[in-house]
């Protein structure tokens, strides 16, 4: 897997990444753990969770999951308080344009069904930018499964088993997330997802 790419100084100064921060500080204070303990149990770099704290950082998708996965957590819970719900029944509306943001240098990440906690899936209503001339692509890979519909613009998704294919609005694809992958948006202009994860 490629090394995470630094992110414009624009978005590392981004309100979500010092959020982010803060709750992932706050996480780790409440279990009494130092930097090196969350390390240890996350497997992410010492100085890479330091800059996420300090907001110098955004992490990548693979990054989120490791750090929901080593504090025991729904992705969610690291931007905001989810609830657990355990009276039968389990709902979440989304209002448009009003879930939680994870910025990165390709994708805006805006998180769905925020207000629950250990959800099953994660929705994402992605934003995808192109790919700046001669740049590669940001190459993820994690447990899980993976389901994408193209909302609006044209989407080009790599794989490491496959050719790219070209994705229109309307089109879809489901991919085992273990393969590494990426994508980005085919036109000039950024394209809109429905990005859904199952871990």
């Amino acid at each position: 897997m490629e090394p995470v790419r630094p992110i414009s100084s624009a978005l590392e100064a981004s309100p979500p990444a010092a959020e982010l921060g803060g709750r992932l500080k706050a996480l780790r204070q409440e279990r009494g753990w130092t930097l090196a303990d969350a390390a240890e149990a996350t497997g992410i770099a010492r100085s890479s969770l330091s800059k996420i704290e300090n907001g110098q950082m955004s992490p990548t998708y693979d990054l989120l999951l490791k750090l929901a996965r080593g504090f025991a957590v729904d992705i969610a819970d690291l931007f905001a308080n989810a609830q657990v719900v355990t009276a039968p029944g389990r709902m979440a509306v989304s209002r448009a344009k009003t879930g939680q943001h994870h910025l990165n240098a390709l994708y805006d990440h805006e998180i769905l069904a925020g207000a629950l906690a250990r959800k099953k899936i994660q929705p994402f209503r992605t934003t995808i930018k192109p790919l700046a001339n001669g740049a590669s692509p940001n190459w993820s890979g994690h447990s899980g499964e993976e389901f994408l519909y193209v909302l609006s613009g044209r989407v080009i998704f790599y794989t490491e088993h496959y050719e790219p294919v070209t994705l229109d609005a309307g089109d879809s694809l489901y991919i085992d997330s273990s393969m590494r992958h990426a994508a980005a948006s085919a036109g000039p202009g950024d394209a809109e997802v429905l990005w859904v994860t199952a871990a």
